[in-house]
């Protein structure tokens, strides 16, 4: 799943932050056992992706679950939002 970081609840942040959380994010992952293949921004400003490794629906569903629950509080941590919308921004 793609992500966008914001800062805040409006302002996307800058690539090198991006780069920045998704090496974090990549981590923390690998310590809650979900393989990572590789990591990436998005088009757009903010955006970032990590690619879990494939596997059976039902794990995968789950991981999707936990994925999304470590992007918020790492965001939140670092004091910045994580949002799964399409195009949080106009």
């Amino acid at each position: 799943p793609e992500f966008f970081l914001l800062d805040g609840l409006t302002k996307p942040v800058s690539e090198g932050a991006v780069w920045d959380f998704l090496r974090q994010f990549g981590l923390a992952l690998g310590e809650a056992d979900i393989r990572v293949d590789f990591f990436r921004t998005g088009p757009s400003i903010g955006q970032g992706r990590v690619q879990m490794r494939a596997g059976p629906g039902i794990q995968l569903a789950d991981r999707v679950m936990l994925y999304r629950q470590v992007a918020a509080n790492l965001a939140r941590s670092r004091g910045l939002s994580a949002t799964f919308l399409p195009h949080p921004i106009a």
